[in-house]
C-alpha cells in the first residue's frame, strides 16, 4: 500500500488502528496526558535513538552551512531521529540547531540531515569549559569526536509547527522563510519560561523545567499521547510500537509541557474530539526525501503533520493544531537540494549563506571572516535579538 493511503486511512479511521485510552487521562501541572494504545499490531522496527547512536560512536558535525550537520553513522544499527531533535553544540559546534524533520538513516550512512537554528545569538565555537557547564545544566554527557552531544532533548511544539507547516516555495531554494518564523517561536519559548539565555537559545527552556514530567504512567501497550494545556489540544503523537514509545516518551511529554503557559487551566477532552475531526479532513500528501521510508505531509486547516513510513508501516505520525488562519502547505525536503556527501548539489547555494550572514549583519553583527568553504566565524555578535 502507498504510504499515503496508509497514513489517510490511520487519521480518517483511527480507531481501526489505535484506541485513545480517555479513561486513563492523567493532569500533571497543567498538562493532560492521554494515552494512545496500540491496536493493529504494526511490526516493530529496530533502530536506536540519537542519543544511543552517539553513545556509541555516531557523529554529527558542522559542514560550514547553518541549514544542514553532517552525520557519520558508525555504529551497527540504523538510526532514527525524530522531528525537532536537538543537537546541542559541543566545543566544535557553532550553534544549536533541530532536525527540521523525521530522520531514519542505516547503519554506515554518511551524509547530510536538514536542520534550523534554535540559537540565534551565537555564530561561533564554545569553549571547552563553557562547553561542560551548558551540557551540565541540562545533564548530557559530552560526546568524543562530534561536534554536537547526544542529547536526549525535543524542541516543543510552536517550532516544530513552523517547520512543518513550511510551504514548499518558501523552502525550495533557502530556508530563511522558516528559520525566521522559528527564532521567533523560540523567542516566545525562551521567555514564557522566564528562561535567561545570552545567546537566544531553545535549550535554556529545560534549564527550567526539570521535573514533574517523570509523573506520567506509560501503560503497557501505549504507542504515543494526546496531550492538552492550557484549554486545547497542544498536539498528538505516536510510534508503531510499545518498546518504540518507551524510547520517546519521556522527551516528547517534555516537549509538550514546556508548552504549557497556564498550570491551572481546566482541560476539556472534547477539544480532543474537535481535533481529531479535523484531523480526518486532512490531505496526506507523500513528499520528496531522501532517508529511509517515505515521509508524508499531514495538510489541512487548522492542522499539520507529518508521518514517517517504512514497509507499510508508520514509524512516528505527529499532528500539531496549526496557527489560527494559516494552513499547513506540506513541506519538500527536495526542492531543498539535500544530498547525500559526494552526490549532487549541496544544500545552500554561496548566494543563500551570504543573505543569512547579510541578515545577521542588519543585526548589529560585525567582524566575520570567510572562508573557501563558506565557514563564518563571528568574532563580536553584540546586542542579537
Amino acid at each position: 500500500m502507498k504510504a499515503e493511503l496508509l497514513v489517510k486511512q490511520i487519521i480518517t479511521k483511527p480507531s481501526d488502528f489505535v484506541e485513545i485510552d480517555a479513561e486513563n487521562a492523567e493532569t500533571v501541572s497543567g498538562l493532560t496526558k492521554i494515552p494512545i494504545m496500540e491496536k493493529a499490531g504494526w511490526p516493530d522496527v529496530a533502530y536506536v535513538s540519537f542519543a544511543e547512536a552517539v553513545e556509541q560512536g555516531m557523529t554529527i558535525t558542522e559542514t560550514g552551512r547553518v541549514p544542514e550537520l553532517a552525520i557519520h553513522n558508525q555504529t551497527k544499527y540504523d538510526v532514527f531521529i525524530p522531528a525537532g531533535q536537538l543537537f546541542l553544540s559541543q566545543k566544535g559546534g557553532w550553534q544549536d540547531r533541530m532536525a527540521l524533520c523525521d530522520v531514519f538513516v542505516g547503519k554506515g550512512f554518511q551524509g547530510n540531515i536538514p536542520v534550523a537554528c534554535v540559537e540565534k545569538g551565537r555564530f561561533h565555537k564554545r569553549s571547552d569549559a563553557d562547553a561542560d557547564r551548558y551540557l551540565r545544566q541540562l545533564s548530557v554527557r559530552r560526546a568524543a569526536g562530534s561536534d554536537f552531544a547526544g542529547a536526549h532533548h525535543l524542541v516543543s511544539a510552536a517550532p516544530m509547527e513552523c517547520s512543518l507547516m513550511s510551504a514548499s516555495e518558501t523552502m525550495g531554494v533557502r530556508s530563511s522563510g522558516v528559520q525566521e518564523d522559528i527564532w521567533r517561536a523560540v523567542d516566545v519559548e525562551t521567555h514564557a519560561a522566564d528562561a535567561k539565555t545570552q545567546t537566544g537559545t531553545f535549550a535554556e527552556v529545560y534549564t527550567k523545567k526539570k521535573e514533574g514530567t517523570s509523573s506520567f504512567k506509560i501503560y503497557e501497550g501505549e504507542i504515543g499521547a494526546a496531550f492538552l494545556g492550557d484549554g486545547k489540544v497542544l498536539g498528538l503523537e505516536f510510534y508503531h510500537s510499545g518498546p518504540a514509545w518507551q524510547k520517546f516518551a519521556e522527551p516528547v511529554i517534555k516537549r509538550y509541557d514546556v508548552a504549557v503557559k497556564d498550570r491551572a487551566a481546566a482541560q476539556n477532552q472534547k477539544v480532543l474530539d474537535e481535533f481529531m475531526g479535523r484531523l480526518a479532513g486532512a490531505e496526506a500528501k507523500k513528499i520528496p526525501y531522501n532517508f529511509i521510508g517515505d515521509l508524508v505531509s499531514l495538510v489541512q486547516e487548522g492542522i499539520t503533520g507529518s508521518c514517517l513510513v517504512k514497509d507499510a508501516t508508520p514509524l512516528h505520525l505527529i499532528a500539531l493544531p496549526a496557527s489560527k488562519g494559516q494552513k499547513g502547505s506540506g513541506l519538500n525536503f527536495s526542492d531543498l537540494g539535500f544530498r547525500q556527501r559526494g552526490q549532487g548539489t549541496p544544500f545552500a547555494a554561496e548566494e543563500d549563506i551570504d543573505e543569512f550572514i547579510g541578515s545577521l549583519r542588519e543585526r548589529s553583527c560585525t567582524g566575520f571572516e570567510t572562508g573557501p568553504e563558506l565557514r563564518y566565524a563571528r568574532r563580536d555578535c553584540t546586542g542579537v535579538r
